[in-house]
């Protein structure tokens, strides 16, 4: 089993804060994971930290500690489709260049597939699949797509945009997938840091929620009562945030986003929910 979170942030240095804020409300780990990943933006670029082996204890606010920037993205549990051994590139997130991924599996048939998407790949994109895992080949089929449009460089792109070339990628892996009989998790998460879009199809529970304001925060010893006399009080007070999940039961507070749908955040965190067949076609 993995789990999977990504985080948008109207304020890079609160983000651990809402962090803390978010965790109370997840469902604890049923297991120590195998491997934990997280990604992130500094200085415009994108950082991954990475923990093969297994993670314990596991807690995502120590993990984060650090960390100012206007997206995460944290995966733990064992690479889609890895059921042992794996290759240190296979733990997500996944980076190339300015993006960021995860693949919420496993896929049905994955080495097939790997296989499948590897050989329709343009030679220079092949050459990026550093991994065993297929799922950095459904990530390098969502470059190819934004690639083919003049948008894999692209710095200011309107989320919808995102959203439509994820549900492609998620509709041409499900259709490789169907060729042999079975569909695997096909939930998808992308950002370049800006916008973010995740897709849910057959990949159990993805939901989110709108953080606005964060009343109390035991990090900068924020209680209700607190006077907004100081500048940290009233950016704690102002600060908005989107958080995307995958969880077994939609925690209070979080709407879950219907199956065979898209997901997408702007940077000014609206929230826009569209049927993935819309998207895709």
């Amino acid at each position: 089993m993995s789990y999977t979170l990504a985080l948008l942030t109207s304020d890079p240095n609160l983000l651990r804060c809402q962090v803390d804020l978010v965790k109370g409300r997840l469902s604890p780990f049923a297991e120590t994971p195998r491997a934990v990943g997280l990604g992130y933006v500094e200085a415009d670029a994108i950082l991954l930290r990475k923990k093969p082996g297994s993670v314990t204890p596991l807690d995502l606010g120590r993990l984060v500690s650090d960390v100012s920037s206007e997206v995460l993205f944290f995966h733990a549990g064992l690479p889609a489709g890895s059921s042992g051994a794996f290759l240190d590139e296979d733990v997500m997130p996944l980076r190339f260049r300015r993006w960021l991924f995860m693949h919420q599996g496993p896929l049905a048939n994955p080495v097939a597939t790997r296989q499948s998407l590897f050989e329709t790949m343009p030679a220079f994109l092949a050459r990026q699949a550093k991994g065993s895992a297929a799922s950095e080949l459904c990530f390098l089929t969502f470059v190819q797509l934004m690639r083919d449009g003049g948008l894999s460089e692209e710095f200011e792109l309107s989320p919808q945009l995102v959203g439509a070339r994820l549900a492609e990628t998620a509709r041409r892996v499900e259709a490789v997938e169907r060729e042999r009989g079975k569909v695997g998790s096909l939930g998808f998460f992308v950002t370049n840091g800006r916008v973010m879009a995740a897709t849910r199809l057959g990949s159990g529970s993805l939901c989110y929620a709108l953080l606005e304001g964060i009343a109390r925060c035991e990090r900068c010893r924020i209680t209700e009562s607190t006077p907004d006399t100081s500048p940290l009080v009233r950016a704690h007070r102002r600060v908005r945030g989107v958080v995307l999940a995958s969880e077994p039961q939609v925690p209070p507070g979080f709407i879950e986003v219907p199956e065979a749908s898209v997901v997408t955040v702007g940077h000014n965190l609206e929230i826009q929910v569209a049927p993935l067949a819309r998207l895709a076609s």
